[in-house]
């Protein structure tokens, strides 16, 4: 138990104290005004039983600057010293009941809130239940640290998983070829945005094949000058050659239409009977002239029918049909082979030569017909570039089909069945990558870990409800109990326990007021409005008590109650008493706390009445106001604390009378009110209220028989002369009273007088 308090520096009112020969009993009261330093001394013992400075750390004295330290001494000689912000050691287990341990566990503000029902709980179980609901609150603890790991890693795939469940998402995937499906999606998905202009692109135009009409040409070749003679044409020939003129043919022929009346136009002879000249008129008759003529005109013939073989044409529709298969290829592979230019011009040069061939040979010989299968020759020709031609057509027909196959299958593609199908790849590729299969790994790492944890904390669970099932039940009845004896006109009623909320078990009652239950909270019909402070402070009290009366270690701890009728009907007053008798007998110390001397007198008078009581087992110390308006410990004189002025007064004059040691002055001034107060206590009701000594005797003097006072008009001589001295000490009737000089003998005869008229009660 606690013994002494070695020092206490700079907390609270506390500002550094060592009180030595201040001794702590299994009894002990401590005395105190309000706002001297109780909640402070109570606030110390829990910071201690709980190990937690900050409560101490709180309490720091206000502008001190010297470092907080306390030194308790505890049984056996253990020693609990503060120091550097941090206990040593802990030697004994402390139950404060004070303001804190209300607002924490019971009530604040008016209201009852989870957290006091939680805290209340665990106030509740006791040891028996200390290391069950450890291990309950390390495995919901170790349970929440494995649900959030596994939260955080979920949380890693839920980008990469979209709108996929996770429990289907981390399923084993095998997929080939997942980059190439992808591609093929996007390339049809960059087809979509682009089906209207793909419409729009026009396919292959065919090239029309070649069929010039060599029918002049033919016939022109095929044409002779069968009428004239063989020797008229001899005779010709040969003349042409021995002239050997260029032209001389062509001129000749001319010249014959310029011979009139067959006369020379030149020399003037006459030409009749010439015959070279009855032969060139044969040859160059109007047949042959018309023969000649279509000779000489087959050039053009062959211009004419040339012009169909426009290459430049060609050339550019080949053009356009290179452009139809690059513009395609982006969509289709098209195979059409364009037509060989260089061969379909070599082609022509090899036409255009054979017809200059047979032109110069029938020129050579326009009476001629041309011999030769060159009908056949010309249209090999035009077939050789028409099969060119031919050939691009036939791969044209079947690129239109594929074209127009390929259009009509774009319309069937729905751009966000794509865009869904796309997604669905996509997430596949990045499921299979290994930065995500190192998340799934490690998410399913952490639900194995979420899972056995969350098994473990059901255990504890268990095994801590079957605690508090054994431990709460007994509860109801028993503050009910306390409820009853200390006049409430409330109870507690399903007193249990419930995990709303999660986490911690919270503790769950009701309170009935005249047998309608009322909210714990709120306004209207609530513990705020229906419960006085009073009955608000006796609940907590019962619940402190309770818990108290069923622990089985109780003999082992300490127990401080911090002004245990503060807030109480005077009419609770003797079964507060009673109960903290109860506490006294089974614990291992009992502190009290209170400002009210008198409740610590009754209560101390009571504990005397136990027969193991013992004075030594009592101690009473007070907690004085020292310089600086700090506090200090300091024992306690109950008796002496406690008498009435009367009392008091008769203590000072009789002691002093007896030899008794006490200042002359403090005697003095007592004479006058020592005898005041007989006289009240002789004649109750009969000296007016307030009246100065000197009005009192006066009032006596002038007593009549009928009145009871008239018995002590022989005291009046005596009082007068007691009066005129003591008055002398007395401000009312002496100013200087405070320096009027006192004789010890003088003091002690007035003394003696004084006692006199009061022990026989007349002169």
């Amino acid at each position: 138990m606690l013994e002494r308090i070695h020092q206490i520096t700079s907390v609270g009112l506390f500002q550094d104290i060592r009180p030595a020969g201040m001794s702590f009993k299994k009894m002990t009261f401590v005395y105190a005004d309000n706002g001297r330093g109780k909640s402070t001394l109570a606030s110390i013992l829990r910071s201690y039983t709980e190990l937690n400075p900050d409560i101490v750390r709180h309490r720091k004295t206000i502008g001190e600057t010297t470092p907080q330290n306390i030194h308790l001494q505890f049984s056996q000689g253990n020693r609990a010293i503060f120091d550097n912000g941090t206990w040593s050691g802990k030697y004994s287990d402390v139950h404060v009941f004070d303001l804190d341990f209300v607002d924490r566990n019971v009530y604040s503000g008016g209201e009852i809130s989870a957290s006091h029902r939680k805290r209340l709980l665990s106030f509740a179980l006791g040891s028996d239940a200390v290391a069950a609901r450890a291990a309950f609150i390390d495995a919901s603890d170790k349970a929440e640290e494995a649900k959030r790991v596994t939260r955080l890693a979920s949380e890693k795939l839920t980008v990469a998983r979209g709108n996929v469940t996770l429990a289907r998402y981390i399923k084993p995937v095998q997929e080939e070829n997942i980059q190439e499906k992808i591609a093929l999606v996007e390339s049809e998905l960059d087809l979509c945005k682009r089906t209207e202009t793909i419409r729009n692109r026009t396919g292959y135009l065919p090239l029309p094949l070649y069929a010039p009409d060599f029918s002049s040409f033919f016939s022109i070749l095929a044409s002779s000058y069968d009428s004239l003679s063989a020797g008229a044409e001899e005779v010709v020939c040969a003349h042409i050659d021995h002239i050997n003129v260029e032209g001389f043919e062509r001129w000749a022929s001319s010249g014959l239409d310029y011979i009139k009346d067959e006369y020379c136009p030149f020399c003037t002879q006459s030409l009749e009977g010439v015959g070279l000249i009855r032969y060139y008129r044969e040859r160059f008759n109007l047949a042959y002239k018309a023969l000649l003529n279509q000779v000489t005109g087959l050039d053009n013939v062959v211009a004419t029918t040339m012009r169909v073989f426009n290459l430049a044409l060609l050339e550019s529709k080949i053009e356009q049909a290179g452009l139809v298969t690059e513009n395609w290829k982006d969509c289709l592979q098209l195979n059409v082979s364009l037509p060989d230019l260089d061969k379909i011009k070599a082609s022509l040069e090899g036409l255009q030569s054979s017809l200059s061939r047979l032109t110069e040979a029938k020129k050579s010989d326009p009476l001629s017909k041309t011999q030769g299968d060159y009908e056949k020759e010309i249209a090999d020709a035009v077939t050789a570039i028409n099969d060119e031609l031919s050939a691009f057509n036939s791969g044209v027909e079947t690129a239109n089909l594929d074209i127009q196959a390929y259009k009509e299958a774009l319309e069937t593609k729905n751009e966000e069945t794509l865009r869904v199908t796309l997604s669905q790849h996509e997430a596949t590729r990045l499921r299979l990558s290994p930065e995500v299969v190192g998340f799934i790994s490690d998410y399913q790492t952490a639900k194995t870990a979420e899972v056995t944890a969350s098994e473990l904390k059901e255990t504890r669970r268990g095994e801590l409800n079957a605690i508090m099932d054994s431990t709460l039940g007994k509860y109801q009845s028993s503050i009910n109990d306390l409820l009853m004896k200390f006049g409430a006109s409330f109870r507690i009623t399903e007193i249990n326990y419930n995990y709303a909320g999660g986490g911690e078990p919270k503790s769950e009652y009701a309170i009935e007021l005249r047998g309608e239950k009322i909210s714990l909270t709120g306004e209207e019909y609530s513990f705020r409005s229906s419960l006085s402070e009073g009955d608000k402070r006796t609940l907590a009290f019962a619940f402190f008590i309770s818990v108290l009366l069923h622990d089985v270690d109780l003999e082992r701890k300490i127990v401080v109650i911090d002004d245990p009728m503060c807030s109480l009907d005077n009419h609770r007053r003797n079964h507060t008493i009673t109960i903290i008798k109860q506490i006294y007998l089974r614990s291992l110390q009992v502190i009290i706390l209170a400002h009210d001397l008198l409740f610590i007198r009754t209560m101390r008078d009571e504990f005397l009445k136990i027969p193991a009581t013992q004075m030594q087992d009592i101690s009473a110390l007070r907690i004085v106001h020292i310089a600086g308006d700090f506090s200090s410990l300091d024992k306690l004189d109950v008796d002496l604390e406690c008498e009435s002025p009367y009392y008091k007064n008769h203590r000072l004059v009789s002691g002093f009378a007896d030899g008794a040691h006490h200042q002359l002055h403090d005697t003095a001034v007592a004479i006058r009110p020592l005898l005041e107060g007989d006289l009240h206590r002789r004649f109750p009701g009969r000296i007016s209220p307030g009246n100065l000594f000197g009005e009192v005797v006066m009032q006596i003097a002038q007593a009549q028989p009928n009145d009871p006072l008239f018995f002590a008009k022989s005291l009046v001589p005596e009082l007068n002369e007691i009066n005129n001295y003591a008055g002398r000490y007395h401000h009312d009737t002496n100013p200087q009273a405070s320096s009027e000089p006192i004789t010890a003998g003088e003091l002690m005869s007035y003394s003696r007088r004084a006692l006199n008229v009061i022990y026989r009660g007349n002169v």
